[in-house]
């Protein structure tokens, strides 16, 4: 499943360095945002397992940045 989140440079900067290895391997990818200084941090979670997962969304990414899809 591929999630999308809201996020500024700093979050971005965080992301990149804590969870080096997924940024690498194409799990975790950032598109420029709206504003300046905001981007767009694309998770898809079939490729990082769950510690990671739980690690991500409670301490770098918060839910309440959470794009949503609208269908």
């Amino acid at each position: 499943m591929i999630k999308k989140f809201n996020a500024n440079n700093v979050m971005k900067g965080r992301i990149a360095w804590q969870m080096q290895m997924f940024c690498n391997s194409g799990a975790i990818k950032f598109e420029k945002g709206a504003k300046r200084n905001t981007c767009i941090v694309i998770v898809d979670e079939s490729q990082i397992e769950k510690r990671e997962l739980d690690y991500l969304y409670e301490k770098l990414l918060t839910k309440n940045r959470e794009i949503k899809e609208v269908m």
